[in-house]
């Protein structure tokens, strides 16, 4: 359940310039980005604000923001100068102002993906027993190609049965889409059948190990880190950068998972726990976390 009306107005009464900044303990261990570079960190931060603010960011705000993660001014000067040139933020020029807003077409690819990553783990739901099997071929001066094949099904949660036979549960019709993008690979079939292959255990094919670490090394994480926000010991600043760090770990979760059918986990599974962990802690953080970037956008833009 995410914290009730008590929790955010004694949030809301916490909110001040003075008590932003107040050290708490957690900054050092939520300031460990790894993996997320100043550039995703930047469109992360300012797609979460514009989805519901749909308002525009100074360029000193941006600085000072990207500042409370521990980037330079210079780095995140460079990183909104990359950014802008990808064509995923827009500058607007307003005397000696320089403002970004995120780009419309992006906005909309953005809350698609992150509605995706809220969403992970659905609860249990019932499974036929039906495996997609992808088989292909190709000569050995295309191994370029077998890579970029391979890339595509990892991240859609496919695992290799064997070398060139990959499998996920259920009926998988991004399956086409995957080898229609690889139009070098000499023969691809793809079919919906019970797999029943002598000696070998589908499941195997999965690094369910690796998994429950991840969901395992999450937990250890982030739940310390809600119980203090339960605890109301979580200034804006902090929350801010947790905001940012918990969808960063729990999209990492989500891009690795293929999700299996519950039948097919060893129990208990870790996943649930998580989940709920991730929940509470996106909610939790929303309201602080806005208002944190709402209150540097003043300092740098009064008006």
């Amino acid at each position: 359940m995410p914290p009730g009306p008590e929790f955010r107005d004694r949030a809301r009464s916490r909110i001040s310039h003075m008590d932003a900044h107040r050290p708490t303990g957690l900054t050092p261990a939520i300031r460990q980005m790894q993996g997320t570079t100043s550039q995703a960190l930047l469109v992360a931060l300012i797609a979460d604000y514009t989805v519901h603010g749909r308002g525009e960011l100074p360029s000193s705000a941006i600085i000072h923001l990207l500042g409370e993660f521990g980037i330079s001014a210079a780095g995140a000067r460079s990183a909104l100068s990359r950014v802008a040139r990808r064509g995923l933020l827009t500058p607007r020029k307003s005397g000696r102002r320089t403002y970004y807003s995120i780009t419309e077409a992006d906005l909309a690819t953005r809350v698609g993906r992150l509605q995706t990553y809220i969403d992970f783990g659905p609860p249990e739901q019932e499974w036929d027993g039906t495996w997609t099997v992808i088989v292909f071929t190709s000569s050995e001066d295309e191994r370029g190609v077998r890579a970029r094949l391979r890339t595509s099904l990892e991240r859609s949660g496919f695992a290799p049965l064997i070398d060139a036979v990959w499998i996920k549960p259920g009926r998988q019709d991004d399956a086409i889409d995957i080898i229609s993008a690889a139009p070098e690979v000499r023969q691809a079939a793809m079919h919906s059948q019970f797999l029943s292959l002598d000696g070998l255990d589908p499941v195997k094919a999965f690094d369910l190990d690796g998994i429950r670490g991840r969901y395992e090394a999450f937990i250890t994480e982030f739940r310390p880190l809600l119980e203090r926000f339960v605890a109301g010991e979580v200034g804006a600043s902090d929350a801010m950068i947790a905001r940012v760090r918990v969808l960063d770990a729990w999209r990492a979760i989500a891009l690795t998972d293929p999700n299996l059918p519950h039948v097919l986990l060893p129990t208990p599974w870790p996943q649930a726990t998580a989940r709920g962990i991730f929940t509470r802690l996106w909610e939790a953080s929303r309201d602080l976390s806005r208002m944190r970037v709402a209150e540097v956008i003043r300092q740098h833009s009064p008006a």
